[in-house]
């Protein structure tokens, strides 16, 4: 329909009106990349005067009738300022400003949209009653509301609802789970402002809801936004969903579509009206609504879980202090001290005697100079010769330590060993430690067997089943999630990681006293992901409950449907993995003094006390233990640090139109300068100085991550210079350190690689992954065989590349 800007007169008919072609090309072509960089480089005082003018312009040019030329200006106005606002470079107060001018330019783009689109299909004549104001009552278009009392009112009567929320604050939304009838679904507000076609409309939804929509499942759609000022912005956003919502009913030819309703006065409207259906935290855990009893139960088992870890004292050091609890928390706390064996132990090699080195502890967490963590055995029998051959003095100062914590004032009398003990004072109970040990295990593991119980019956019921050779399985893109599907695939196809995550293995591993963890919760759910994907029944996953538990339990920021990295998905998910499975309880943190004199000595060092601070079969798979020495030019003292990571991150070079993975890898551990200095512990000044890093312990997996994005001439870009890289027996010797390169393998197989398609604020991930000698293409759900892995696999796309150490 035709429309006037502002109140000015209205568009003239006899005008050319463009075709949509032709829109496109000039929205294409507005701007050149210098012009665009010229502007972004401009301070917001200077450009705000530009682009208002830009933007009367192009209203002056709509409504005289040059459309084209409205076009051109309005075009330039929303490129630039979506860049501004989604890099956040605007200046400080200037943000509703950019955000005006985006809405203005974004009005008048979507009006010469529909009046191309209602020109050329009827004919080149136009309704005369169709003309509207911009500036009228608001009834075009949008021609219904609801209110939040009504809105309530149709819930209570059970009719079934979407609700679609794209208000801006992250941090509140609506819940009111009591009604099962109301499903929430959280839409990212940034993806609205932009110039969006039905099918990338589409994609911000899961297929769940598609397929709802389509079949009008829903009774009704209601619309929550922003209450604002400027009202142009809010109702292009509800414009763009309502046609959205609109061409789904179109294609799918069904008349009773569901009523789409935008919330009178949006989120703080309801806010006023119903403060206490509106909660505070992450807002996507209530778009899961059919989930709400699992993140339920996920919450009672974290709090539970968390509860039952407890402070132990050191137990056999005497403190002239002590937190003063009544009698009953004082034997409450005495039982939880029995359980920490592994501190019993531990205060009894402090004493005078000599713990036998037979001796195994009852807990899992024994410390080791390199711990391998064992599978648990439940039902395994304390050997008599496991027992350590308690002394009288051991247990004499034992029982010291444990009368001073409970204020007992006379030390209890030791029998001689030939005599059997009498059950005086407190005792040491190894049997029923055990058995408190165990039973609070078994409550423990039972719950997790709960909670991937429930994941794996909810992704088999949405998943679609079919027989498909194995490791061809997809997974579903629920909206935007192609970073996580891609990720997951890669980590799938490894293995070690096959191997590890399957639910009679990974349960022996989780630790149940970390609090820093999920508690289990997101390794369960992986788990469960992993072993149905190997069952080769399903061609299709819907991995719904995965992106729940990881919203909930790791980071719902990362889930918003908005574009996401995925190297940035995989250390999140990697690192809660290894947080579960972290076979240290309790930290101990220690700071690095080395200087290099002997690298074998310090390493060791190092080693020895990073296992006692941080130590999984996550991490084991995938650490990469890095050596830098800072030496001074002046003295040449040298510092040494050692630092762990997961992955390597290479920059590109800039100016090139291809290069080798090699090239790249050297450059990453090429000596560097450090300009501003270093103060040299040995000279005590600021000193020029040089700093070297090498590797001097590979891991099983290698990730090497290609920096793909970075900023070039001021502005964030991507580079898509093609890096040639090696399939199979990958050398990485060459970046070990040389005082340790004979001792470590350093020979690698390709065995993933994730992909990234597009720009930066608009792409999509797919990869490549191995299984045995065949390759896949994964593309969420579409998953095929790779033909010629060495031209298919080799391109400039490839973002992570996953190799795994050579048998």
């Amino acid at each position: 329909m035709a429309r006037k800007i502002n109140g000015i007169s209205s568009v003239k008919k006899t005008s050319c009106i463009p075709t949509q072609d032709e829109l496109k090309k000039s929205f294409d072509t507005c701007l050149s990349p210098e012009v665009k960089n010229k502007c972004l480089n401009q301070s917001s005082g200077k450009l705000i005067p530009l682009l208002s003018k830009f933007l009367i312009d192009s209203k002056a040019s709509y409504n005289s009738g040059d459309y084209m030329t409205a076009q051109t200006y309005a075009a330039r106005i929303s490129i630039i300022t979506r860049e501004i606002l989604s890099r956040n470079r605007a200046e400080e107060g200037t943000v509703d400003s950019f955000k005006k001018l985006l809405s203005g330019s974004v009005e008048i783009l979507e009006n010469l949209k529909n009046l191309s689109i209602e020109y050329h299909t009827s004919n080149g004549t136009f309704d005369d009653s169709s003309e509207k104001s911009i500036e009228g009552d608001g009834d075009f278009s949008i021609k219904n509301t609801i209110s939040p009392i009504e809105f309530l009112d149709l819930v209570k009567k059970d009719k079934k609802i979407l609700l679609v929320d794209y208000h801006e604050d992250s941090n509140s939304f609506i819940s009111i789970p009591q009604y099962s009838n109301l499903e929430v679904f959280y839409l990212c507000p940034l993806v609205l402002t932009k110039y969006l076609s039905y099918k990338e409309l589409c994609n911000k939804f899961p297929t769940i809801y598609q397929e709802k929509l389509k079949k009008s499942y829903y009774d009704f759609i209601i619309l929550v936004g922003d209450k604002s000022e400027d009202d142009n912005e809010k109702d292009i956003r509800e414009e763009i969903l309502i046609k959205g919502f609109t061409t789904i009913k179109n294609i799918s030819f069904n008349e009773c579509s569901s009523p789409v309703l935008p919330l009178e006065g949006g989120f703080q409207e309801f806010f006023l009206c119903y403060p206490h259906y509106v909660k505070k935290g992450e807002k996507l855990v209530s778009m899961f609504t059919c989930h709400q009893q699992f993140l339920k139960f996920l919450e009672s088992h974290r709090n539970q879980s968390i509860s039952n870890i407890q402070e132990y004292p050191q137990i056999g050091k005497s403190t002239t202090s002590q937190v003063k609890v009544d009698e009953d928390k004082k034997i409450d706390f005495l039982e939880e001290t029995k359980e920490n064996n592994l501190s019993l132990t531990k205060d009894m090699s402090q004493g005078d005697v000599t713990v036998p080195k037979a001796t195994k502890p009852i807990s899992r967490h024994q410390p080791m100079s390199k711990p391998v963590p064992q599978p648990r055995r439940h039902n395994e029998k304390l050997d008599k010769k496991d027992v350590p051959n308690l002394t009288t003095k051991m247990v004499n100062n034992v029982c010291d330590s444990l009368n001073k914590l409970n204020g007992v004032a006379e030390k209890p009398t030791v029998p001689d060993k030939s005599t059997k003990p009498q059950p005086t004072g407190i005792q040491i109970p190894h049997r029923e430690l055990k058995e408190n040990v165990i039973k609070k295990r078994k409550i423990f593991d039972d719950r997790i067997i709960e909670i991937y119980s429930y994941c794996l019956k909810d992704l088999q019921m949405r998943s679609m089943e079919g027989p498909t050779s194995l490791g061809m399985t997809g997974l579903i893109n629920l909206g935007n999630t192609c970073f996580m599907n891609s990720v997951l695939q890669a980590l799938f196809h490894i293995p070690e990681m096959r191997e590890l995550f399957t639910i009679k293995n990974i349960i022996k591993y989780i630790n149940e006293n970390n609090k820093l963890g999920t508690q289990g919760s997101i390794t369960a759910v992986f788990t469960s992901l992993m072993d149905l994907f190997w069952t080769g029944q399903y061609r299709k996953i819907h991995p719904e409950s995965f992106l729940v538990t990881f919203a909930n339990q790791v980071n719902g920021r990362l889930i918003d449907r908005c574009q996401q990295d995925a190297q940035e998905f995989q250390i999140y998910l990697l690192d809660a993995l290894h947080e579960d499975t972290n076979y240290i309880s309790t930290r101990k943190s220690f700071s690095q003094n080395y200087d290099g004199t002997n690298l074998f000595e310090d390493f060791n060092d190092y080693k020895k006390k990073t296992e006692q601070f941080s130590y999984s079969k996550v991490n084991s798979l995938f650490n990469l233990r890095t050596v830098s020495t800072v030496v001074c030019s002046v003295c040449d003292y040298q510092s040494v640090t050692f630092e762990d990571s997961v992955q390597i991150s290479v920059e590109l070079p800039i100016q090139m139109q291809s290069t080798r993975l090699s090239e790249c890898l050297s450059n990453h551990f090429s000596v560097e300068i450090l300009n501003d200095g270093w103060r040299c512990p040995k000279c005590d000044v600021i000193r020029k100085s040089t700093k070297t890093q090498r590797i001097w312990e590979l891991p099983e997996i290698l990730v090497i991550h290609k920096k793909r994005f970075a900023y070039v001439s001021g502005c964030c870009d991507k580079n898509n210079v093609f890096v040639d890289f090696d399939i199979n027996d990958f050398n990485v010797s060459s970046f070990v350190h040389e005082k340790n390169v004979e001792n470590v393998r350093a020979l690698y197989d390709l065995y993933a690689v994730v992909n990234h398609m597009g720009s930066l604020n608009s792409g999509h991930y797919t990869s490549y992954v191995r299984s045995g000698s065949q390759w896949f293409e994964c593309d969420d759900d579409n998953v095929k065989n790779v033909v010629d892995k060495d031209h298919e696999i080799k391109t400039k796309t490839a973002f992570m590349l996953y190799y795994r150490l050579k048998k």
